[in-house]
């Protein structure tokens, strides 16, 4: 399935879409594009998709402010920067979640570092 970001702004796991690039995405792959304002996508390929009213990203976001701050502190004290564990169930989302975390610190400018410990 192909992807186009016609006007607007959107993002894929915290990664902002570039408008009138095409991003391709496979078959066996599950992503979400989610706008805070809205956006026109073009889509071409077949894929399974829906728009969904209700989201976890001001959760995210809020998460991801937090972690934030304690960055700030961190940097302002000389101590080290804050730890996140994200643990849950299987298909819960705790990759995505961390993909998203990830990217806004890099869009902060910050240097995450991501440790899987999935041993599945």
């Amino acid at each position: 399935m192909k992807q186009q970001l016609a006007q607007g702004t959107a993002e894929v796991f915290g990664i902002e879409m570039a408008v009138n690039r095409e991003y391709v995405f496979s078959g066996s792959s599950k992503a979400a594009v989610f706008s805070w304002y809205g956006c026109t996508l073009n889509s071409r390929g077949e894929a399974e998709g829906y728009v969904a009213t209700d989201t976890p990203m001001v959760s995210y976001v809020n998460v991801h402010a937090m972690v934030e701050q304690r960055r700030e502190q961190a940097a302002s004290s000389g101590g080290a920067g804050p730890r996140v564990l994200i643990a849950g169930p299987v298909d819960a989302g705790k990759s995505s979640l961390a993909r998203i975390l990830l990217a806004y610190g890099v869009r902060m400018g910050r240097k995450p570092l991501y440790v899987d410990l999935d041993v599945g």
